[in-house]
C-alpha cells in the first residue's frame, strides 16, 4: 500500500508538471496566433481578426453563411464573432448611450486617423447636429456623396438613408437610386448597407420591388463580411 501510495504521488507530481508545460504551451501558441492576426471564439474556433472568417479544414473556405444558412440557431457560437472594435465602433457605443459628445470626439479622431468609416459617421452626425458638431444636413449630403464616390461604404450607406428618408430640394429619390446607394455600400464592405438593401428588398418600402432572393443575397453578403444580424436574417426572408 504504501509503494503504491507513493506511485501515486508520483504520477499526480507528473500530471501536474505535464499540465503546466500544456499550458505553458498553449499560452505560447496563443500569442503566436494572435501575432498573426488570430483569434479564437469561446468554443476554440480559430478566425481571422481582420475579417470574422473562421480558418478550418478548408483552409477558411467555409463562410459564415455556410455555418447558419438553413440551420437552427440554437448557439450564438453558431454564429460569426462579433468584429473587433475600432474608434468608429466604440463612437457609435457612445451614440447609441446618447453620449454625443462622446461619439463626435471618437468619429473625429478616427478621421483623422483615416479610419474607415470615422468621416462619414462624423458627417451623419452634422445632419442632426448636437455634440459641438454643427447642424448642417446640406453639407453632410455633399460629404457623404464624396466619400461614398471615394469607397466609403459606410458613406454610400448614410446616402442611401439620405435619399430614403429626406427629400433633397424638394423632391425624393426613386427606389432605384436607394438601392443603388445600399448596393453601392455593400460592395464596398458596409454590412449596415447590405443589411438595409437585403431589408429593402423584403419588406418593398419605399417603393422598392419586393424580391427575397434579392433580399437573402443582400443579407448572405453581410453575413459573410461577418454581420450576425444579417446571418440570423437570412432564412426569415426567403420564407
Amino acid at each position: 500500500m504504501r509503494h503504491g501510495h507513493w506511485l501515486l504521488v508520483v504520477v499526480a507530481l507528473a500530471g501536474c508538471e505535464d499540465k503546466k508545460a500544456r499550458e505553458a504551451q498553449e499560452k505560447l501558441d496563443r500569442q503566436i496566433e494572435r501575432a498573426g492576426g488570430i483569434e479564437r471564439d469561446k468554443d476554440g474556433r480559430a478566425y481571422k481578426a481582420d475579417t470574422g472568417k473562421y480558418i478550418d479544414s478548408r483552409g477558411g473556405a467555409v463562410s459564415n453563411t455556410e455555418r447558419v444558412e438553413g440551420k437552427a440557431i440554437t448557439s450564438m457560437s453558431q454564429l460569426p464573432p462579433d468584429p473587433p472594435e475600432t474608434d468608429v465602433t466604440r463612437g457609435e457605443q457612445a451614440e447609441f448611450k446618447d453620449d454625443r459628445a462622446g461619439a463626435a470626439k471618437l468619429y473625429k479622431k478616427a478621421c483623422a486617423e483615416k479610419v474607415p468609416g470615422g468621416c462619414a459617421h462624423l458627417a451623419m452626425m452634422q445632419r442632426e447636429g448636437g455634440g459641438g458638431v454643427k447642424k448642417d444636413p446640406a453639407k453632410a449630403e455633399q460629404e457623404l456623396e464624396a466619400l461614398c464616390e471615394g469607397g466609403d461604404g459606410y458613406a454610400c450607406y448614410g446616402v442611401g438613408i439620405i435619399y430614403e428618408t429626406t427629400l433633397t430640394a424638394g423632391k425624393s429619390h426613386s427606389a432605384d437610386e436607394v438601392i443603388a446607394m445600399y448596393d453601392k455600400g455593400c460592395t464596398q464592405k458596409s454590412v449596415d448597407a447590405c443589411n438595409a438593401l437585403g431589408m429593402l428588398y423584403h419588406s418593398g418600402r419605399s417603393g422598392a420591388p419586393k424580391d427575397n432572393a434579392k433580399a437573402a443575397a443582400a443579407l448572405r453578403r453581410g453575413c459573410e463580411l461577418g454581420d450576425r444580424m444579417s446571418c440570423l436574417q437570412i432564412d426569415m426572408v426567403k420564407q
